[in-house]
């Protein structure tokens, strides 16, 4: 059967595909480490992982900015902790 779609666009799809379920593998577990750690509804967190990793390919960029997160974030508790003690 003839096709408008070349080889390559269908090799790249085919490849894409596959990639993607590999990812979705590893996004889960990173999912689970935001959840433990109480961020997986944060934004900051979100969106450093969409833009440093899914976009830009950054990872150290992503890693860097999640310790810096953390850090904020154990501050916020123990300013929210004195301050309601």
């Amino acid at each position: 059967m003839k096709t408008k779609i070349s080889k390559e666009i269908r090799d790249s799809i085919r490849k894409a595909a596959k990639y993607r379920h590999k990812a979705s593998h590893f996004e889960i577990i990173i999912e689970k480490w935001l959840d433990t750690n109480g961020v997986g509804d944060n934004d900051s967190f979100r969106d450093t992982y969409i833009d440093s990793v899914q976009l830009s390919n950054n990872p150290e960029e992503a890693i860097e900015r999640f310790e810096e997160l953390l850090i904020e974030k154990e501050i916020s508790e123990k300013i929210d902790r004195e301050y309601n003690n």
